[in-house]
Parts: C-alpha cells; sequence; structure tokens
C-alpha cells in the first residue's frame, strides 16, 4: 500500500502537540478490522491533545482522534463483514490506540458498532462521543429513577456537542429542557434544538447557602466547578446530576445538605462500559434521532489537511455544535 495521511501527536520535553503527515501501513500495528476511515471529528479532548493544553496520549507517536467512521476493508472477523459500516468512539483511541485521523486504520472488532444502512457515515461522526455521551447520561439518570416527560431538566455546556445531543435527546423524551450557555451568539442554534428557556452563568448568583430554592427535576453538567456546585443546592429531592465534564473546573466545592436532606444523586458518566449496554445505547441513538436532528448539530465540516486549524476554537470555548472532518 502507498503512503497515506495521519496526524499524529507526538512528545517532545513533555509536552505533546500533533501533526500532519504520511505514514505507512506499518504504522497502524495489527488487527482484527482494516478500515478505510471515512470521516472522524474534533472532541475538546483531540484538541487538548493536539496542542499540548493536556497530556492526553499515552504513547508516542500515535494518531489521534477519538472518533472513528469508515467501511472495513478487510475482517478477520465473523463479527464484521467487509463492506460494512462501523463507528468506534472513545475505547482508548488517541490515549493508547491509533485514533480516527488517519485515511486508514486497523481496529480492534470489540470496540467497533455497525452503523445501520439508514445512517450515513457522516451523520454518524455527527452523532460520535459526544452523542453517545449524551445518550448515556439520560441511561444512568433512567435506571436512577429519573423522570423526562414534562420534568424541568437543566443542561449546563449546552452549544457543546454532549449538551447539543443532551438537549435533543431530552426533548424525545418530552422533557422542559433549560440550556445554561454564555454564548448570546448561539441563541437562535439553542432555539432550533428545542430548549425551553437559556441561563447565563453571570446570572447565577451564588448566595453561599446550603441549600437553595429546589428548581430542576434534573440535570446534565458539563462543566464542573462552581455551576456544578450550584446545580447540587438547586436540583429537586431525589433528582440526578448527571456529571460528565469539566470545562469550567474539576473542582467541586460543596456540602452534605442536598444528599441527606433532598436525596439528590451525582451520578459519574464514563463511556468505559460493558459492550452490550453500549450496544443497546447505539440502537436507540440510530433509531431516535433523525437525520435532520443530527444535521442541527453539525455546524462545520473540514478536512483533515486543514484539521488543526479547528482546535484553538474549542481550546478557547468559541466552539458550538460538532465539526466533522472528511478524512476520505
Amino acid at each position: 500500500m502507498k503512503e497515506f495521511l495521519a496526524y499524529r501527536i507526538f512528545e517532545s520535553n513533555g509536552r505533546s502537540s500533533g501533526r500532519l503527515e504520511k505514514i505507512s501501513s506499518v504504522d497502524l500495528g495489527i488487527n482484527d478490522l482494516f478500515v478505510k476511515v471515512e470521516y472522524s471529528a474534533i472532541n475538546y479532548k483531540d484538541a487538548l491533545a493536539a496542542t499540548g493544553q493536556a497530556q492526553i496520549a499515552k504513547k508516542f507517536p500515535l494518531i489521534g482522534g477519538i472518533d472513528l467512521i469508515g467501511t472495513v476493508l478487510e475482517s478477520k472477523t465473523d463479527k464484521f463483514r467487509d463492506g460494512e459500516k462501523i463507528i468506534v468512539t472513545g475505547s482508548g483511541l488517541s490515549e493508547t490506540l491509533n485514533g480516527g485521523y488517519s485515511e486508514y486504520a486497523q481496529i480492534d472488532s470489540d470496540l467497533a458498532f455497525l452503523i445501520p444502512e439508514s445512517i450515513s457515515t457522516r451523520l454518524a461522526a455527527g452523532i460520535g462521543t459526544a452523542g453517545f455521551t449524551a445518550a448515556l447520561a439520560i441511561y444512568k439518570m433512567k435506571i436512577n429513577k429519573q423522570k423526562f416527560s414534562n420534568e424541568k431538566i437543566i443542561v449546563t455546556g449546552a452549544t457543546g456537542g454532549v449538551g447539543s445531543f443532551a438537549i435533543l435527546l431530552l426533548n424525545k423524551a418530552l422533557s422542559e429542557v433549560i440550556a445554561v450557555s454564555s454564548k448570546n451568539n448561539c441563541i437562535n442554534y439553542l432555539d432550533s434544538l428545542g430548549v425551553k428557556d437559556i441561563i447565563n452563568p453571570s446570572d447565577i448568583k451564588d448566595n453561599e447557602s446550603l441549600l437553595e430554592k429546589a428548581l430542576w427535576h434534573g440535570a446534565i453538567d458539563n462543566i464542573g466547578g462552581d455551576i456544578l456546585s450550584w446545580l447540587t443546592r438547586t436540583v429537586r429531592p431525589h433528582g440526578n446530576i448527571a456529571s460528565i465534564g469539566l470545562a469550567s473546573s474539576h473542582d467541586l466545592n460543596t456540602n452534605v445538605m442536598p444528599l441527606i436532606l433532598r436525596g439528590i444523586n451525582i451520578l459519574g458518566i464514563s463511556t468505559n462500559i460493558n459492550r452490550k449496554i453500549s450496544e443497546d445505547l447505539w440502537k436507540d441513538i440510530f433509531c431516535n434521532l433523525t437525520n435532520d436532528d443530527i444535521e442541527k448539530v453539525i455546524t462545520r465540516e473540514t478536512s483533515l489537511k486543514d484539521l488543526s486549524n479547528h482546535f484553538d476554537r474549542y481550546i478557547t470555548g468559541n466552539n458550538y455544535g460538532r465539526t466533522i472532518i472528511k478524512i476520505s
């Protein structure tokens, strides 16, 4: 096979950085699925790894991109056939395994999921890790007895990929979705997703009370820090807070009063779950989201060659929706 393009993460003097280069199939390693990658996407984690803002990659050099969507060219397993479309999200991609920023990939079939014929690889990339994480948060809230229909569910970091898909999926569950966002230029975008109201974080006053007025039946938080602390004090009795991200801070300064007096639950969301649950979630996602839903969240499409020009937007918090990468 001729050389092909890949965006790889390197380390120098304890700091990581990425660059586009030509590699060969030898650089991919060996696995039971050989894939022609068609699309990937940019996630906050990808931007951190590529710009050296955080040490995401654990070995070097490593192909970046925690989303990988493409067509199986050669399968050495009965799980997938040649020509089938697959998606891989998270699962150590761009951390310990080569990721999706490459024209070709060698993938462990245990990490891959079949994309139905009704969904294009482009739309599957639009969903990616963000959509899966949002669906997982709602799933964990549901098994913890969270009610959704006609209930007020607040979503922080609402314009991000996870927040956007959380809003769409909560609307499918007939929730009244409240968005928390500081991006005044994204009001129309959030309206298009179906939010009922938008709160600017600057309007949230910390009165340092152990408990505040109970407002929300549940919450999905992508922010962490002071906003997550505020949510613990304002979620109604027995409500669930799905904790996903730390865009603001990894800190959580709170008290036990909301836990013991209101019985609220903070649910940590990790995508490292068993395959059966993942399969069921992907089936639900593909079934519940229409093509129009996904298109609303895809706000930008770029190429592998232009990939590096888009990372800063994520680092500075100026992105909204999903940026997908057309690989080939």
